[in-house]
């Protein structure tokens, strides 16, 4: 009896990720956005936070979430945690600065090496609403004219850097679950290789 196996490179180069396909788990979105079960719970069931479909259809029982979706939910954590800003306004204000973020950096596919340009968003409260001014760039982040208009205080948030830590975080998920799949189809082909019991007798 012989058993064949067929050998594949761990380190192989995977094809570029569709940060808006659902490729995640719900354990995998709160490992990566650092965020727990029952936060993740509770954003989703107000709205906060989307599954994705799968498919073109959602799985019952089972949640799936896109990469920015995990990104989204990582900057709505940090903005709680270090500007106490209320959930639903980060949801909001993640949104809409995703939005701007993936469009000029046109990251709805991107390898596994690749870094978007260094960006901050500005973040400012005016007239009972939130408004947002993305600044692309290593140019000085105010004119003196800005700085003169300015009336309330800002919030700056390091887009570009949460992006890549959330992407690497992704990345990792992604070639260790690869990596769990095949082990599974090694054990799966020399156990389909294998000869049944007894059928060398006789």
């Amino acid at each position: 009896m012989t058993i064949t196996f067929v050998a594949t490179s761990l380190t192989e180069t995977e094809d570029p990720m569709e940060t808006t396909v659902a490729l995640f788990s719900q354990a995998e979105l709160c490992e990566a956005a650092g965020i727990d079960h029952e936060t993740a719970n509770n954003w989703i069931k107000r709205g906060l936070l989307e599954t994705t479909a799968v498919g073109r259809r959602k799985m019952r029982g089972r949640r799936f979430f896109s990469m920015l979706e995990i990104y989204k939910a990582h900057l709505m954590n940090e903005m709680i945690e270090h500007l106490g800003i209320p959930p639903s306004h980060c949801a909001e204000i993640a949104s809409r600065v995703i939005t701007e973020f993936v469009r000029t950096e046109k990251l709805t596919r991107i390898d596994d090496d690749q870094e978007p340009t260094f960006a901050i968003a500005l973040v400012a409260r005016r007239r009972g609403k939130w408004v947002t001014d993305l600044r692309f760039g290593n140019k000085p982040l105010f004119s003196s004219k800005e700085t003169q208009q300015f009336g309330n205080p800002l919030a700056i948030l390091p887009i570009s850097q949460a992006f890549t830590r959330v992407h690497r975080q992704c990345v990792k998920l992604l070639r260790t679950s690869s990596e769990s799949r095949r082990a599974t189809s090694i054990q799966q082909a020399a156990t389909d290789n294998a000869a049944p019991a007894g059928a060398m007798a006789g």
